[in-house]
Order: structure tokens, then C-alpha cells, then sequence
């Protein structure tokens, strides 16, 4: 619920730009652990600064990375659990006004009849 009004006001706004933050920090620590894994290879020596320099950098790319993920696996999650909902409502309405299902069933086929008859072909 708490979500689901998030979502409804400024929630996207807020949330795409948190999104775009850690995208861009994400990003930034992608390329700071190449520069310095660049700059290892190059000396060939392992030097203990750039050895907790990467270890450090790595780290921090997994946890966001991590967190990118978790933020969208809850999100489709949301999502998903929304259309149950709506969609649990929608058969709880139906299941009450059983008549209203065959009012439309009937309607629906003489809809597609006419289209068939108008069109000249029959219907399958």
C-alpha cells in the first residue's frame, strides 16, 4: 500500500532519479576499478594501495550492482502483485453478477455476427 501511493505522486520522479544516481556511482566505481586495473598492468608490480584500491572499488560496484537488481526484481514484484489484486476484484465482481457475464457473452457474439454478415465470410 505504502508503495503503491509512492508510486502514485512524486514517486516516480524520486525514484528514477535514485535510479540514475546509483546507475551513474555505479558507473564511476566501473571506471575507477579499470583505471586502477590498467594501471596495475602496466607497472606489473602489485602495489598494497592498489591492491585494497581494487578490493574496495569491486566491493562497491557488488553492492550496488546488488541493490540495482534488488530495486528492480521489487519493483516487477509490485507490479505483479497489483494485477493479482485488481485482477482478484475484477473475478470477485464477476462471481456476484454471474448475468452480467452472459449479457456480455451474448453481446459479444452478436457483435462478431454482424461483423461476419457485414464482411460476407462465416463465422469459424
Amino acid at each position: 500500500m505504502v508503495l503503491d501511493q509512492a508510486k502514485q505522486r512524486r514517486g516516480p520522479v524520486i525514484v528514477k532519479t535514485v535510479a540514475a544516481t546509483l546507475l551513474l556511482v555505479f558507473i564511476s566505481t566501473l571506471h575507477s576499478l579499470t583505471h586502477v586495473k590498467k594501471r596495475l598492468r602496466e607497472t606489473g608490480s602489485v602495489n598494497p594501495t592498489d591492491h585494497l584500491l581494487v578490493a574496495a572499488h569491486l566491493l562497491e560496484a557488488s553492492l550496488m550492482g546488488f541493490s540495482i537488481v534488488l530495486a528492480l526484481v521489487v519493483d516487477r514484484f509490485h507490479y505483479f502483485i497489483k494485477q493479482v489484486h485488481q485482477l482478484r476484484r475484477e473475478l470477485d465482481v464477476l462471481k456476484k453478477h454471474p448475468e452480467s457475464i452472459k449479457r456480455k457473452g451474448k453481446e459479444i457474439y452478436e457483435t462478431e455476427q454482424q461483423h461476419f454478415n457485414g464482411r460476407g465470410g462465416t463465422p469459424s
